[in-house]
């Protein structure tokens, strides 16, 4: 049967008699009983509605404002192009959005809040890094992921970005490549087409220098991270996320994204620091899910404090950094033939849905 669990003061309680212990209280008129273990709590604020995740690390946090930072082509060169490269042609999208083709056969895009950074040879290059992303593995020597942490930083430096985090450092498992190239061939004809046009490269035989090393990467306002994923709100209004990837063949830089929201100074808009409460999560869930019927159980397996970057409505390059407990979720169906994933985002100073 599973354990009912309710707010972080008692669960720290419990952690520190260094035992699982069972409690019961009282909240917004439901009875709870709590259980705590191993650094995960379990409650069910409603019927057919459980939190069984990891107790979330709980930063003092604050509302900031900032701008979309909009970065120049000569700013790009510098950093991320090669030396002497020179601009070819330039395509005006509106909106201070420009893509730049240079003569080293590099190519820039930026918009307000991002940047994609592109240096292949062909396109035939550019599909063989999307058919590396299906075959990668962790990178586990130590010194070249340094290498590539450091080589990251340098770049985020330059580009004045927020805090950096290493999410992934990633390569080619050549055998899993060889794998799904002789597959998609053999059971994708429009891969197959692709091929033999030469769209798509085909390698009989993989080695390392066909590797590639795929690093993802997200930021953080002091320690706490920033919103990674995009969401839209009921009123249309889309938030734009804030996270990186970087592709690597033999140490060189072959392709760089980062955005969609890369901002400009980011600046507190309030005069002291919350302290934000889970009572606020397990609240919102139970309002919201209590008079809802279920046929299958909906499980909240992470709860996790970030920062949504919500634009202005009346200038969409204006942002407002919102403290948000963003909390993760499955709900199984047709006997756990398949999941439905769910994310609910509720802002950690109100305690209300963000929707």
């Amino acid at each position: 049967m599973r354990k009912r669990v309710i707010t972080l003061l008692v669960i720290i309680a419990i952690m520190l008699t260094g035992c699982n212990k069972n409690t019961s209280i009282q909240t917004n008129d439901v009875s709870i009983n709590i259980t705590s273990s191993n650094g995960t709590i379990e409650m069910s604020p409603c019927e057919r509605v459980y939190i069984e995740a990891p107790i979330p690390e709980i930063e003092d946090v604050q509302v900031y404002s900032s701008t979309l930072r909009v970065y120049t082509i000569d700013v790009i060169q510098t950093i991320l192009c090669k030396k002497n490269s020179a601009i070819l042609s330039t395509t005006e999208l509106g909106n201070n959005t420009h893509l730049y083709v240079l003569d080293s056969g590099e190519t820039v895009f930026i918009m307000p809040g991002m940047i994609a950074y592109d240096n292949m040879e062909s396109q035939a290059q550019m599909n063989l890094i999307g058919l590396n992303a299906l075959c990668l593995e962790n990178l586990d020597n130590k010194e070249s992921r340094e290498w590539y942490e450091n080589h990251l930083s340098s770049i985020a430096s330059k580009l004045a970005l927020p805090n950096m985090h290493i999410d992934n450092i990633q390569k080619t498992d050549i055998e899993a490549l060889e794998k799904t190239q002789a597959e998609r061939i053999e059971n994708d004809p429009g891969y197959r087409k692709n091929v033999e046009n030469g769209d798509f490269p085909y390698i009989d035989h993989w080695s390392s220098t066909d590797e590639r090393i795929v690093v993802t990467f997200s930021f953080c306002i002091e320690n706490t991270p920033i919103l990674t994923k995009p969401f839209e709100m009921l009123d249309t209004t889309f938030v734009n996320e804030l996270s990186g990837t970087a592709y690597y063949r033999n140490k060189e830089l072959v392709a760089l994204q980062i955005g969609a929201g890369i901002p400009s100074e980011i600046i507190s808009t309030t005069s002291q620091s919350i302290t934000p409460s889970l009572d606020d999560v397990i609240n919102t869930l139970h309002n919201k899910y209590t008079e809802i019927i279920f046929s299958n159980d909906i499980i909240f397996n992470s709860i996790e404090l970030i920062y949504m970057p919500i634009p202005n409505k009346l200038n969409s390059f204006e942002i407002t950094y919102v403290p948000v407990w963003q909390c993760k979720a499955t709900q199984k169906y047709s006997d756990d033939d398949w999941e439905l994933e769910k994310v609910i985002y509720i802002d950690a100073i109100t305690g209300k849905e963000i929707r």
